[in-house]
């Protein structure tokens, strides 16, 4: 009998270390998208390490953002994460994902100051990312299950 409570309290003991442990290393929230602190700020130079085109007022990684568009022409499954810094430098995340159609995904978690509130984190699938003819080089999505959602991304090469 003290056999088995030994165990239980030794297996109790190791599943707390584990999830506490678990819980301090992880570093991005729901989506996977990195979390973004004043002491471990995600920075455009963590955004590009990590692969990351970066939207706004300074385009940058936009090679990746072209691959993505040919894969898109060619049929070929891919997905990018485009992300735009506010002006305080808090990311927002902007997932695209490639099969057949884009699903979208626009995570405001990040942001202190978003007006979306509880709903930061929303998704949708489009049918296809389109440039506008403009007299700039821009993308939106179109054919959007949640309209109000696709509506969120807008991208801008400059």
């Amino acid at each position: 009998m003290k056999r088995l409570i030994h165990f239980t309290l030794g297996a109790l003991v190791l599943i707390v270390l584990s999830a506490c442990s678990e819980a301090e290393e992880s570093k991005t929230n729901i989506v996977g998208n990195p979390l973004h602190t004043l002491e471990e700020p995600y920075t455009i130079d963590d955004a590009l390490e990590n692969g990351d085109v970066i939207g706004g007022t300074s385009v940058q990684n936009i090679d990746r953002f072209y691959e993505f568009l040919t894969n898109i022409e060619n049929g070929v499954a891919d997905s990018i994460r485009i992300t735009k810094f506010t002006e305080e430098g808090s990311p927002i995340y902007h997932r695209l994902v490639w099969n057949d159609r884009i699903d979208y995904t626009a995570d405001y978690t990040q942001d202190p100051f978003t007006t979306d509130g509880p709903n930061s984190i929303q998704s949708t699938t489009c049918a296809r990312l389109e440039k506008v003819d403009s007299s700039r080089e821009e993308y939106i999505l179109v054919g959007c299950e949640f309209e109000f959602i696709g509506d969120k991304f807008q991208f801008v090469v400059e």
